[in-house]
């Protein structure tokens, strides 16, 4: 027993000793002089040149995406940290010393400013983790208009942002975002057997309330709830607009208590109730929700388009 806890104390201190050195040795890539400069570091595991790609285009589509798509303000030069285990043990192991996070797929650090990932049965679900991750890496580098970064991130659109990216899907020409029917046919159960909140209240949640609705009898509604109303949003004509204002209202409003509800009255017509009511009808009325289509030629900048046919490679 004491052997082992010598062997957990001393790979951590290995890890804490070589971590920050090993992605401040890496090169980035650096991608038309702007945009996401990737950093990965391999532990126990080489990708192939299709998948190095594949993880390259992703960070790039994400980056341009918000930026471009939902129209906000993101570091013009931004290190995109992605640390890939190769198996479970050392993810953990690294996981338990660096952050306070307990999952057991992946995790965003806040602090170092890292997608911290490990290939778990297949590359698929590598791939989702990595958009999931990078997804809140680039919601936390957010800047409003004093270029102060978004650290009162509410976590319905947090995790319902990284939950609608990880299905992410490359199509030849087309990205799309394929639907999670478990999580839809979830929420319509809620709503026809009356077991949803309001979505004042949902909306109003502080992050450790979210987190406690959540977990309560194992329903994971708090985030099951975020991801509806996400992939709702997008599902609108006028959906990238809509996420983008109610995202640039919280990053510039994150000083007030209820940015997060506020943000929504704000930004979408008609308020809460409305969008309340919308979603609901849109809940009853879908027997099969469409994969959204995100990618098109003509609402992308030359930038994005050269650097997703490249896959950020030059």
């Amino acid at each position: 027993m004491f052997s082992s806890i010598k062997f957990f104390l001393v790979t951590l201190l290995v890890f804490s000793s070589f971590a920050n050195a090993e992605l401040d040795g890496l090169k980035s890539n650096e991608i038309n002089r702007r945009g996401p400069q990737l950093k990965i570091v391999y532990k126990g595991y080489e990708p192939t040149e299709e998948e190095s790609k594949k993880i390259e285009k992703a960070v790039n589509f994400l980056y341009f995406f918000y930026q471009e798509k939902l129209n906000l303000n993101l570091p013009e030069s931004l290190d995109v940290k992605l640390r890939i285990f190769g198996d479970y043990y050392s993810y953990k192991i690294y996981q338990m010393g660096f952050s306070k996070s307990t999952t057991d797929g992946a995790f965003y650090s806040s602090k170092f400013h890292e997608a911290v990932v490990w290939k778990r049965k297949n590359d698929k679900l590598l791939f989702k983790d990595i958009c999931h991750e990078v997804s809140h890496l680039l919601v936390s580098n957010l800047l409003n208009r004093q270029q102060k970064y978004f650290k009162k991130r509410p976590l319905w659109i947090n995790e319902g942002l990284s939950e609608y990216f990880e299905n992410l899907v490359f199509e030849d020409d087309n990205i799309v975002v394929k639907p999670n029917l478990v999580k839809f046919e979830r929420c319509k159960d809620w709503l026809t057997n009356d077991q949803l909140i309001s979505l004042s209240q949902y909306l109003a949640f502080n992050n450790k309330e979210w987190r406690a609705n959540d977990i309560k009898e194992k329903q994971y509604q708090s985030r099951t709830l975020g991801w509806s109303l996400v992939y709702f949003l997008f599902s609108k004509p006028e959906g990238s607009s809509l996420v983008g204002k109610i995202l640039d209202n919280m990053v510039n409003g994150q000083t007030d208590s209820k940015h997060s509800i506020n943000s929504v009255v704000k930004s979408y017509p008609g308020g809460v109730a409305a969008l309340e009511r919308d979603w609901k009808f849109w809940l009853l009325q879908k027997d099969q929700l469409a994969v959204q289509k995100i990618k098109n030629e003509e609402t992308f900048s030359p930038d994005f388009l050269q650097n997703y046919k490249t896959g950020g490679q030059e």
